[in-house]
C-alpha cells in the first residue's frame, strides 16, 4: 500500500507473505505497474526471497526505474521504465481512451543455486503502491527489452 492510497481510504495489504515457489532459479519475472507514481528511484515494494535453508534476501522495485504509474497522465512523462532490467510490456487504451501501461522486470535471484521456498511482497509505504499482475521464475536472459526509441502502442 502506498501513502496516497492510504490517504484516499483505499485498504490494500501492506504485505503478502509465503507465495510458494519451491525451486532454485536464476530470475524472477514480475509483470506489474503502480498507482500514483512517485519520484524516480523511490522504493515501491520489496521482494523477499525466503530460502529453504532459512536464509533470506531482499531486492527492491523502484518507481520510474522498474515500474510506472499505470495511467500515462502527462505527455512528457517517461514512456517506459529506465532500469536495464525492466521494460514496457504492454500499453493500450481503456474504455475512456486513457493510456494504460504495464511493465516487466527481470529480477536476478541473489542466490540462484539455493532453493527458494517462498516469496514475500512488502510495501515500501512510499508514494507509489505496486500492482503485481503476475510472477514467473526461469533462466536469465528471457526478457526482451523494448527499443527505447519506439513509442508505445496506442
Amino acid at each position: 500500500m502506498g501513502r496516497t492510497e492510504y490517504k484516499n481510504g483505499m485498504a490494500y495489504p501492506e504485505r503478502i507473505e509465503g507465495i510458494p515457489i519451491e525451486a532454485a532459479f536464476d530470475t524472477l519475472y514480475i509483470y506489474h505497474s503502480g498507482f500514483f507514481e512517485g519520484q524516480s528511484g523511490d522504493p515501491v515494494y520489496n521482494v523477499v526471497f525466503q530460502y529453504e535453508d532459512g536464509n533470506s534476501a531482499k531486492e527492491s522495485i523502484t518507481s520510474g526505474e522498474d515500474l510506472l504509474d499505470w495511467y500515462l497522465n502527462d505527455a512528457n512523462a517517461p514512456k517506459e521504465p529506465s532500469a536495464p532490467r525492466s521494460t514496457l510490456a504492454w500499453s493500450g487504451a481503456d474504455e475512456n481512451g486513457q493510456v494504460v501501461r504495464y511493465c516487466l522486470t527481470a529480477m536476478q535471484n541473489p542466490h540462484p543455486v539455493s532453493k527458494v521456498k517462498s516469496l514475500d511482497l512488502v510495501s515500501a509505504k512510499g508514494q507509489t503502491a505496486g500492482c503485481i499482475l503476475g510472477l514467473s521464475v526461469g533462466k536469465s536472459g528471457l526478457l526482451q527489452v523494448a527499443d527505447k526509441n519506439v513509442s508505445p502502442a496506442k
